[in-house]
């Protein structure tokens, strides 16, 4: 510690142990002086007090004996020992001088109190620091009361309590001569005379009293009683009742004395005497009046008018009542006699006058606010009445509506296709009167006031129609639907359905809906409730895709991580299912621990069902935003089956035969179940795996689908603001900056996009992953050179700026230009990605068909080598070489189901083709070993069939993902053509922007030019002969649902173009006009999406797409089984001619290339390099 903090210390235990000797002092003398002061006056009084009559010099004297010893007492005990303590330099010397401290305290009380003389470097400094130190720890440790040699408190105590008992004895012995001569010592100069001794008489009684109240009686004794005064009472005819009497002061000296007696409950007329020692007063009579009193009441209660309720009456009125706010209260009385006034008075003060009528009394009033009161009533001669019951009123208020707004699921975004339908539940005490529909746009960032609301009255009823209101946002279509039968004004459910296409809302912005409700209460105004605000936010293109990203990732992490959890459990399964075959009876640990492990199968199938609605609401999300194609929503679709798949019911039913298998501990059902849980379990995997992999596949094509979807926006809000026609915006400079900030952003978030491709390349490549990456360098490329930035930025620059019109115009269009050109090339990117994992897929079905082919040769050369006695042949190299083809077949497998994890195009069910083909295979080995000849050969040709037909899957397969051959195509729908078209279009933008940089007037006459621009117009015209077509196709389009107008104008436009390109034309204004045509090509592109998605959606049903095949293979129609050529030619005759060309085109090369071998036979290697 420091100087100043020991100094502190010491100078704190000082006073406070100064403190502490003076409150010990002052308490002992204070309690010291009493007891002397009170054992001397008690002494004094009891001498006093003793004769009758008592001097004026012998009261003073003793009055003054005991001023003067409280005085002397109190300078003894209180004041001398403590002025003897002094202050706190002289209480330290004392201290110290006592306590033999040397000196010490003394020194560090001076140091304290003059510094200056203490100062001073050194050695100074430090003694002075330990002389503090040490007198801190001595006042610390300090007995004041023993070093002062302070009085004890026991001795002081046990006077107190001798003085107390002494003066409590004499009170008791004495205890009426003690009263006299207190009384006489505080009243010295008092003189007193000697009072006549004769008779009794009687004193103060009242003529009249209130009946109820106390009445005091009195008597004057003017003699020396023997015996004791008593006063006695009769009423009417009765006896007379002898009361007690209290003598009045009760030290008034004899023989004067006066008695009092108190009657009380009276409610008769009376008459009072007293009575001592045979002596008996005159008889007084007292007249009993009584007050007003009720004796009956009666109270009506009216509710409001609007309520419907019927008025309520109550006889007796209780204390306690409940009344409807604005109800009429009507309260009648009647009292015991006539009344001249009644009020009501309240417990805040106010006086609520009522209606006095004789014997009855009337208040009526309306009920606004809670009120206590009691009834004060007055007759004739003043007496007051009614107030010994306290009435209660309260209100009840008539309380506002409640309203209750919800939407199912409600995530807090705005649905794509801009449709709400909420749920709208109104409840009144009485009534509701009317509905309105509250809305408001709120920007980001910004908090409006309430009164910002657009209001939309509600009509009431059961109707769909739908109805339009204008509203700040914009316009809002609405329908308002009730539920059938009555409907109670006190409770509407109602279903509103709102259209919010129409409504001006931005990126960014929410829309904020509430339901306002009014009840019926009359009169004054209604009130009102409000439902809580539900927003919905319209998120940016950006937003969307950033949040989809999000998600994909969580759901891959997910899907991982129950990926890690089932191969876990595969393997304890598979441990599970060996320790079974070694021991069948498992123990009780044993079956506990089966139990557990198909308790975590069970809750892994129900994470995956989690999962996949999960895949499905965002599926439905994705297209109704337009994020996504009607292909790629297909593609989801096709995962979200297979998740389907996963969600295995034998499984379920393998676990139930399991558990159910282990209660009734029978051995041989539990190996077999365990068995089947444990295959199962596998299947469990691959597909999952499966669906892993294809999800992994749509994240890639979604975000260049997202980031083609992000463009599209910008494209539209940037010919929004091109527009020439639409009304001058203010914020259109504000628009076109932010519209700056998201390009920026796009650019960020397209080199987050190649990171991660650059990372997934590396721990999982798709045939995909070279496309996606050429087409996002190309974007970033095209973003770095920051023209398109520049653009905007010039745009909004000159839109800020009056005057320059024209200018921000041409920058406008540059930057729409520059949009259109980075689209393209995004699109392009798109289209790449799916052309390489189609050809990714055709390539591998095609090689798998090539090494099946080769191993269908091989079976069918070893089918014709198997005998049908076999047991009298030795052939030990058939086995060997059908476990030869057996390992090859499991190779393709392993090769297949690799592929199938990197492509979306290829079937799953081959896989399934495959594992039949090698059980059969297998079959083959056992009946081969086992020596079964005619067996062994029908399951071989059995095989040979099911290779064959995984053949003709494969090829069929491999045609149908575009990957060569010369079969058709489907034609493609017509949001596919307006994509391709769109894609096409703006490339052909692109194009005619970098001719004309390059032209001039004397170029346009080269021969060079002139061929680029006629291939220019060829290009263009052949775009407007396709949309021609496709609005041909429109006119087949239902009514209500077709856009061929629209596609028409397209189509002429795009040929006045061409026509332009033909002549040469090439200007900003043809420039514009093929801008507009991308924007009008895309908005009907995402128009037919949402149509084709619709549909979609609304024709979609339950059913089995893949039917399981059946029947025997090898067995013919008559039953023979020796005819499986004949069957094999069956089966290439229901194919197409073309493919069977195809299949006989792979014969032929395949003998050529062994015909050209050196000899290889048929054990020679598969193309795929299996054995």
């Amino acid at each position: 510690m420091t100087r100043n903090e020991y100094g502190r210390r010491f100078e704190a235990a000082l006073r406070r142990h100064l403190a502490a000797a003076r409150r010990r002092l002052l308490g002992q003398g204070l309690v010291l002086t009493l007891a002397g002061a009170v054992m001397l006056a008690a002494l004094l009084a009891l001498l006093v007090g003793w004769p009758g009559v008592a001097s004026v010099w012998s009261k003073t004297a003793c009055s003054a004996l005991v001023l003067g010893i409280s005085a002397w007492l109190a300078w003894e005990t209180v004041l001398r020992p403590v002025a003897a303590l002094g202050r706190q330099t002289r209480f330290t010397a004392r201290l110290d001088r006592l306590g033999g401290h040397r000196n010490i305290l003394v020194a560090a009380e001076e140091s304290l109190r003059r510094p200056e003389r203490w100062r001073g470097p050194g050695v100074l400094s430090g003694c002075v620091d330990r002389l503090l130190a040490d007198a801190a720890n001595r006042a610390a440790c300090l007995d004041v009361a023993a070093t002062l040699s302070l009085p004890r408190w026991q001795p002081v105590a046990a006077l107190s309590v001798l003085v107390a008992v002494l003066v409590a004895t004499g009170i008791w012995i004495n205890g009426t001569e003690l009263a006299r001569g207190a009384a006489r010592l505080a009243r010295p100069l008092h003189v007193e005379g000697r009072l006549p001794t004769a008779g009794l008489h009687i004193g103060t009684v009242p003529p009249e009293a209130v009946a109820g109240h106390d009445i005091v009686v009195t008597a004057v004794d003017l003699g020396t009683p023997r015996g004791a005064v008593h006063c006695e009472v009769k009423s009417g005819s009765g006896a007379w009742r002898r009361l007690a009497t209290e003598l009045e002061p009760a030290w008034s000296p004899r023989p004067y004395r006066r008695y009092a007696s108190i009657l009380r409950d009276m409610d008769a007329d009376l008459q009072v005497r007293f009575v001592r020692d045979g002596i008996v007063t005159d008889v007084r009579g007292i007249d009993i009046l009584h007050p007003p009193l009720l004796t009956g009441s009666s109270v009506e209660i009216a509710p409001p008018a609007y309520t419907g309720l019927p008025a309520q009456r109550l006889s007796p009125a209780p204390a306690a009542l409940e009344a409807l706010a604005g109800s009429r209260l009507r309260w009648l009385g009647t009292v015991n006699h006539d009344v001249v006034s009644a009020a009501a008075v309240t417990t805040t003060g106010d006086t609520l006058a009522w209606v006095a009528s004789g014997d009855s009394v009337l208040g009526e009033f309306t009920v606004n606010e809670p009120m206590v009161w009691r009834l004060r009533l007055t007759d004739g001669r003043g007496l007051v009445g009614g107030q010994q019951v306290r009435y209660e009123l309260a209100v009840r208020a008539d309380e506002p509506p409640r309203v209750v707004l919800e939407r199912d699921r409600h995530d807090g975004l705005l649905p794509g296709d801009g449709r709400l339908e909420l749920s709208v539940l109104a409840e009144d005490d009485f009534g509701v009167a009317g509905l309105d529909l509250l809305v408001r746009r709120e920007a980001a960032g910004q908090a409006p006031v309430d009164t910002s609301w657009s209001r939309v009255p509600l009509t009431l009823g059961s109707t769909s129609a739908s109805r339009r209101a204008d509203t700040a946002a914009g316009n809002l279509s609405f329908g308002v639907e009730a539920p059938e039968g009555p409907v109670s004004p006190a409770q509407l459910a109602l279903t509103l359905r709102l259209d919010t296409t129409e409504l001006e809302l931005l990126p960014g912005e929410s829309l904020a809906l509430a339901v306002e409700a009014r009840d019926n209460r009359r009169p004054g105004p209604p009130a009102r409730g409000r439902s809580r605000v539900l927003r919905f936010f319209l998120p940016s293109a950006a937003d969307l895709l950033a949040t989809r990203m999000e998600t994909d990732t969580e759901r891959l992490s997910d899907l991982d991580d129950l990926r890690r959890r089932s191969d876990t459990l595969s393997e304890e399964l598979r441990r599970m299912e060996r320790e079974l075959k070694k021991n069948p009876d498992p123990d009780f640990a044993r079956r506990q621990e089966l139990d557990e492990a198909l308790s975590r199968q069970q809750a892994m199938q129900e994470e995956l069902e989690r999962l996949t609605d999960d895949l499905r609401r965002d599926l439905e999300e994705s297209a109704s935003r337009n994020l996504a194609s009607t292909e790629m929503v297909e593609r989801m679709e096709r995962v979200a089956e297979l998740m389907d798949e996963i969600k295995n019911e034998a499984l379920d039913r393998l676990r139930e035969q399991l558990r159910a298998a282990m209660a009734e501990m029978s051995e041989q059902d539990i190996s077999d179940a365990m068995s089947e849980v444990a295959q199962r379990q596998q299947e469990f995997l691959d597909k999952l795996d499966r669906a892993i992999a294809l999800l992994e596949e749509l994240k890639r094509e979604q975000e260049m689908s997202g980031l083609a979807a992000v463009l599209e926006e910008m494209m539209r809000r940037q010919e929004e603001l091109l527009d020439p026609e639409a009304a001058p915006d203010p914020d259109a400079a504000d628009k076109q900056t932010e519209l700056a900030a998201e390009l920026e952003a796009l650019r960020e978030r397209m080199e987050q996009a190649l990171e991660e491709l650059e990372r997934s390349s590396e721990d999982s490549p798709s045939p995909s992953d070279e496309a996606m990456r050429r087409a996002l360098e190309q974007a970033l490329e095209k973003l770095a050179a920051g023209e398109l930035q520049d653009a905007m930025r010039r745009s909004a620059q000159q839109m800020r700026q009056p005057g320059e019109e024209s200018d921000s115009a041409d920058a406008g269009h540059e930057a729409m230009r520059k949009l259109a050109a980075l689209y393209h090339v995004l699109l392009e990117g798109q289209q790449g990605m799916q052309m390489a994992m189609q050809n990714f897929a055709g390539e591998t079905m095609r090689r798998l068909a090539f090494d099946l082919l080769e191993l269908s040769r091989r079976q069918e050369d070893l089918a014709d080598r198997i005998p049908a006695n076999l047991r009298d042949v030795r052939a030990p190299e058939l086995p060997r070489e059908e476990k030869k083809m057996l390992r090859a077949l499991v190779g393709m497998r392993d090769r297949l189901e690799t592929a199938l994890g990197t492509s979306g195009q290829l079937p799953f069910r081959l896989l399934d083709g495959l594992d039949a083909a090698a059980d059969a295979l297998q079959q083959t080995v056992s009946e081969l070993e086992a020596g079964y000849g005619r067996q062994a050969m029908d399951t071989s040709r059995a095989a040979l069939g099911d290779i064959n037909r995984l053949v003709m899957q494969l090829l069929t397969s491999a045609q149908m993902t575009g990957g060569g051959g010369s079969c058709s195509m489907p034609m493609p729908m017509l949001g596919q053509q307006l994509e391709q078209m769109a894609r096409e279009q703006a490339g052909l933008n692109g194009l005619t922007e970098e001719m004309r940089g390059q032209l001039s007037e004397q170029q346009r006459q080269s021969q060079r030019i002139r061929a680029q621009m006629e291939r220019l117009q060829a290009d263009q015209r052949g775009l407007a002969q396709q949309m021609s077509e496709a609005a041909e196709l429109e006119r087949e389009q239902p009514q209500g649902e077709r856009l061929l107008g629209d596609l028409e104008q397209l189509a002429r436009d795009m040929e006045r173009v061409a026509d332009d390109l033909g002549e040469g034309l090439i200007d900003e204004e043809v420039l514009r006009r093929q801008e507009r045509i991308l924007s009008r090509m895309l908005d009907a592109h995402n128009s037919v999406r949402r149509r084709d998605y619709a549909r979609r959606r609304e024709s979609r049903t339950e059913s089995e797409i893949f039917a399981r095949q059946s029947g025997e293979i090898g067995i013919g129609e008559t039953g023979d089984a020796a005819t499986p050529w004949r069957l094999r030619q069956e089966q290439v005759e229901r194919v197409p001619p073309e493919y069977r060309d195809l299949v006989r085109r792979y014969f032929r090369a395949l003998q050529a290339l062994e015909e050209a071998g050196d000899g290889a036979g048929p054990t020679a290697p598969v193309p795929g390099g299996r054995p």
